[in-house]
């Protein structure tokens, strides 16, 4: 009976982990939202004030915005509604209360941005958008400091902020868009023998008009190689696969992989490597099928070795709807409050951790915000409790 539950097990995890692996470990999330949520709060009255989270924004309220004394928090939002596409987060998203305050006189919030997530985009390109609830952001005129990497905007009233560039206001791509994320994922399924389920694949898609999101259009690459083994086009995926799908040492923890793509009419020749992650990353904290609260709890793992990233995912059974993702320090630990599980439904979900390094592609003929990524992932199954 055992076995039989531990493989009814397996194949849900692997059909989750499929799911939470067309998350990009990294470049699709907000700027700056590494660690613990920031958090600043304040009183300010009549003769005004500021509010602020150092390095990350601020809130400057001029004399006679308020008539009264008002407690103003400002709080990392570590799960905004996604940007309007080409639109993508150059800072984090702030959320500031109490929300709908209006003022008399506008106030000034200054937003310290992430020149590193521009790409080609110019710094005058950066806006500040404003989001009511209602999961669509609106632009606001916006003032760009580049010696201090910030942008200002004047607000009459409290909601939640980011700053933002349009991708394609940068003109058009240099050449071929390309993503690589080269994934091995081990599955914590417990036996007797205290083994875990480990798999390997590779996808890459390649563009050649730039969607860093999700490339419309993939184009083949017939001979695609790492480290001399062969990848094969699956036709029906879009994507390369490896030769042998299930050997767990294709992938060496901490090693230094080399891609290749032969050039082609559609593709210039490319060369690009990435250092894998150098452990199995694991959690200690849920363990597999425990059962966790909805109203908050915090997952622990494994926490040494090299990474410069970890993104976790939360991911419902049998659904795309209610997942949660977020960037976090490498340091063992995170908590979920109630508020970012206010999606998640009750039942069975897979938790995945991602560690992650990458680097950006520097090819000619490759456009500029091409990446390459090694990312290593550990994933359990958990029960969610009202």
């Amino acid at each position: 009976m055992r076995r039989a539950q531990l493989l009814a097990g397996a194949v849900l995890l692997a059909a989750l982990v499929a799911v939470a692996g067309c998350s990009s470990g990294g470049d699709d999330n907000p700027a700056g939202s590494n660690g613990d949520p920031s958090h600043a709060e304040g009183t300010v009255g009549a003769g005004g004030g500021t509010v602020e989270i150092d390095d990350e924004i601020a809130l400057d309220v001029p004399a006679g915005a308020l008539q009264a004394d008002t407690d103003i928090s400002i709080d990392e939002n570590t799960n905004p509604s996604d940007p309007t596409p080409p639109h993508d987060f150059v800072s984090s998203a702030y959320t500031i209360e109490p929300s709908g305050t209006v003022f008399a006189q506008d106030a000034t919030v200054t937003i310290d941005y992430d020149p590193s997530g521009l790409g080609r985009a110019d710094e005058d390109d950066i806006i500040i958008y404003c989001d009511e609830g209602s999961g669509t952001w609106e632009e606001l005129d916006t003032t760009v400091d580049e010696q201090a990497n910030q942008a200002s905007a004047e607000i009459g009233h409290l909601s939640d902020y980011a700053a933002m560039v349009d991708t394609t206001t940068s003109g058009t791509a240099e050449g071929i868009y390309a993503h690589l994320v080269v994934q091995r994922s081990l599955m914590t399924i417990p036996a007797r023998d205290d083994s875990v389920l480990k798999t390997d694949y590779f996808w890459a898609r390649f563009d050649s008009s730039y969607a860093p999101c999700e490339p419309i259009q993939p184009t083949r690459a017939d001979t695609v190689t790492c480290n001399g083994i062969g990848l094969i086009w699956d036709a029906m995926a879009s994507q390369h696969t490896y030769t042998n799908l299930f050997d767990p040492t294709f992938i060496e923890l901490g090693a230094n992989y080399e891609y290749r793509v032969d050039a082609s009419r559609a593709l210039p020749a490319l060369v690009a490597d990435v250092d894998f992650p150098d452990h199995e990353p694991y959690m200690t904290d849920p363990g597999y099928m425990d059962m966790v609260s909805l109203s908050g709890f915090t997952m622990t793992w494994e926490s040494t070795g090299g990474s410069q990233n970890v993104f976790i995912s939360i991911v419902p059974q049998g659904s795309i709807e209610g997942i949660v993702g977020v960037e976090t320090a490498n340091d063992g630990s995170h908590t979920f409050s109630s508020g970012d599980l206010s999606e998640v439904p009750s039942g069975t979900a897979a938790i995945v951790i991602n560690y992650y390094n990458e680097v950006e592609i520097d090819e000619e003929g490759y456009d500029s915000r091409s990446v390459i990524i090694g990312k290593t992932t550990n994933s359990t199954l958990v029960f969610f409790m009202p």
